[in-house]
């Protein structure tokens, strides 16, 4: 993997110490994306609740979540009502 390295930082014209760090830095913050967008997931399905919410994200991310959800039902409902109306047509 070294030698992978050496080539990596060779193209990109960096030092294989700059490359790595920001390859990590990358990669833990797609992980942490990835995570966050799952625990909003499960509030969604109900299997964590708001106190546990606010603990992970904190109040005003929280309230974005629950805000963000409740559009996203209210979208599906009117999304449904138009389907219902095109489809009595």
């Amino acid at each position: 993997m070294k030698k992978e390295v050496g080539i990596i930082s060779r193209v990109l014209h960096v030092s294989e110490s700059e490359w790595l760090r920001n390859k990590i830095a990358y990669d833990i913050k797609e992980t942490l994306d990835t995570l966050r967008t799952q625990i909003a997931l499960e509030y969604a399905r109900g299997k964590i609740k708001e106190k546990e919410l606010r603990e992970i994200f904190g109040d005003e991310a929280s309230e974005v979540i629950k805000f963000t959800l409740k559009q996203v039902k209210e979208d599906l409902a009117e999304a449904k009502g138009i389907a219902k109306k095109i489809k009595a047509a």
